[in-house]
């Protein structure tokens, strides 16, 4: 019985915590590398994009107000920027395939 190998990536980096210009440059060239080592699945963490909000747990809400806020000014919008690169890198690197998690957002609709 012959067995299919496949090479994948649980990427153990940081993120360049809420900066999502930075982030996104980062994603896309370890996108790039595990695309050139031949990987066929490449994972990033909860929250990669713009960071684990880490200090929810510290204090309550209102002792976080600010620090929510300067969060959901970091998130991504969903068919944003940040994304369209993604995808573009994924895209270009063939069978490789991703996954990101992010913090993001949806522009109104209505």
């Amino acid at each position: 019985m012959s067995r299919t190998r496949y090479r994948v990536a649980a990427v153990q980096a940081a993120p360049v915590y809420l900066n999502k210009t930075a982030t996104t440059e980062k994603s896309v060239a370890l996108i790039e590398k595990a695309a050139k080592q031949g990987t066929a699945l490449i994972a990033f963490g909860e929250a990669w994009l713009p960071g684990y909000p880490f200090w929810v747990w510290l204090d309550g809400a209102f002792a976080n107000f600010g620090r929510f806020r300067a969060y959901a000014e970091a998130s991504v919008e969903i068919d944003g920027p940040e994304i369209k690169a993604i995808r573009a890198v994924a895209a270009r690197a063939g069978a490789l395939r991703g996954s990101v998690g992010i913090s993001g957002w949806v522009k109104k609709i209505c």
